[in-house]
């Protein structure tokens, strides 16, 4: 039986070497790869100039405010999370086991948190488009 296996492992092994060759066809790169770069952003820059108004600069500050936001309940939810973690390495077993059913309500909230916070995110990303 172990030689049965030892064979199987060898050819499944060799039959994955063989398997991996893959052939790539590439052309030569353009040398002025830089240059057609900064056309294409200069492009970008002078299409947002032209399109950019006053309801633009309004969003854009709420996402700076949701970017904000963002960050903040990242943070509480972090940082609450790890004194949980520590509460709980230096806890009895009776303490262990109330600790879990206090993390219910830490999972539901850090859920609660990041959802809004992205709902919000994605509300004003589209209300910037219109």
């Amino acid at each position: 039986m172990q030689k049965v296996i030892k064979t199987l492992i060898i050819l499944i092994v060799i039959i994955l070497l063989i398997s991996n060759f893959a052939c790539v066809y590439g052309a030569k790169a353009n040398s002025d790869i830089k240059g057609l770069a900064k056309n294409w952003l200069d492009l970008g820059r002078k299409e947002a100039e032209k399109s950019g108004g006053a309801s633009t600069k309004k969003w854009s500050e709420f996402n700076n405010l949701a970017g904000i936001l963002w960050g903040i309940g990242i943070f509480v939810i972090l940082t609450c999370g790890v004194i949980i973690g520590i509460k709980y390495m230096f806890s009895s077993l009776e303490e262990k086991a109330s600790m879990k059913e206090n993390l219910k309500p830490y999972i539901i909230g850090s859920i609660i948190i990041i959802g809004a916070l992205g709902i919000w995110q994605l509300l004003v990303e589209l209300l910037d488009k219109i």
